[in-house]
C-alpha cells in the first residue's frame, strides 16, 4: 500500500482497519485544514481595507442592538466561514486530476442525493428499499410500533 492509494480511498481504513492508512488520510486532512486556515487568514489581511466598510455597515444596521450584533458577529460569522471552509476541503479531498470522484464517493454521493430527495412518507411502515435507514426514521418506526 502506497500513501497515494490511501488518499485515494479517502475514508476506507481497510479490513481489518489499518492505522496507517487511518494516519495517512488523517495527515492529509490536517495539511488541508492548516492550508485552508492559512489562505483564509490571507484573504482577510489582503482584503482589510474593504472589511473595515463591512464593519462599519454592520456597525450602522445593529445600531442599538448590541446583543444582536454580538451574537451575529460571535456566532452566525464564524458559522457561515466555518462551513464554506468545510465544503472547500471538502471538494479538495474528493478531487481526482480527472476531474471525476472514485466509483466509491461517486456511489455514496448518488445514495445520499437519492435518499434526501426521496418522498419521506414513501411506505407507512418504514423506509423504502431504496433508501437506506437513518436514525430519524428509525425513531419514527420505533414510535410508530
Amino acid at each position: 500500500m502506497t500513501w497515494q492509494t490511501a488518499i485515494a480511498e479517502c475514508g476506507s481504513y481497510g479490513d481489518p482497519p489499518s492505522f496507517t492508512r487511518f494516519y495517512i488520510q488523517l495527515a492529509e486532512f490536517s495539511i488541508a485544514v492548516i492550508v485552508g486556515r492559512v489562505i483564509c487568514g490571507s484573504l482577510v489581511i489582503l482584503t482589510r481595507s474593504i472589511l473595515i466598510h463591512v464593519a462599519a455597515v454592520l456597525d450602522h444596521v445593529f445600531r442599538g442592538h448590541p446583543t444582536a450584533l454580538l451574537y451575529f458577529v460571535m456566532v452566525m460569522c464564524p458559522l457561515c466561514m466555518n462551513l464554506v471552509q468545510a465544503l472547500v476541503q471538502d471538494a479538495v479531498l474528493k478531487f481526482r486530476k480527472d476531474g471525476k470522484s472514485s466509483p466509491k464517493i461517486q456511489q455514496s454521493l448518488e445514495s445520499d442525493t437519492q435518499h434526501l430527495l426521496s418522498p419521506r412518507n414513501a411506505s407507512a411502515g418504514g423506509t423504502s428499499q431504496q433508501t437506506r435507514s437513518s436514525p430519524v426514521t428509525d425513531a419514527r418506526n420505533i414510535q410508530q410500533v
